[in-house]
């Protein structure tokens, strides 16, 4: 068959890889027929955009800190979230134990 070599620069490393081709190209072409560099992309390409939902996700988080006074009711009052979204929003807090200070996750 057929065969070329392809490089991708991505992240500061060369991905060179080989992708074989079928010299009858009307034939179906099956899962595993061509590989390299078309999977690599595929794989860069998914990576990139769960790097990009992810980052998007962190920006988009807001934190209240603790002032004096203030319960984890007020504050979820304070943010229109209920009590028990701030819960699931924080794993672990313990809502009668919390501190000035501390950094509770409201969105």
């Amino acid at each position: 068959g057929r065969n070329f070599q392809k490089g991708a620069l991505r992240n500061e490393s060369l991905i060179q890889t080989q992708v074989v081709m079928k010299d009858d190209v009307t034939a179906p072409v099956k899962k595993g027929d061509v590989v390299g560099t078309l999977e690599i992309y595929a794989a860069d390409e998914k990576i990139i955009e769960e790097e990009k939902r992810i980052e998007a996700e962190r920006a988009a988080m807001k934190w209240h800190t603790v002032k004096s006074g203030e319960t984890v009711s007020v504050i979820a009052r304070k943010n229109g979230k209920s009590v028990s979204q701030i819960q699931k929003l924080n794993p672990g807090l313990k809502v009668d134990k919390i501190k000035i200070g501390q950094k509770i996750r409201v969105n």
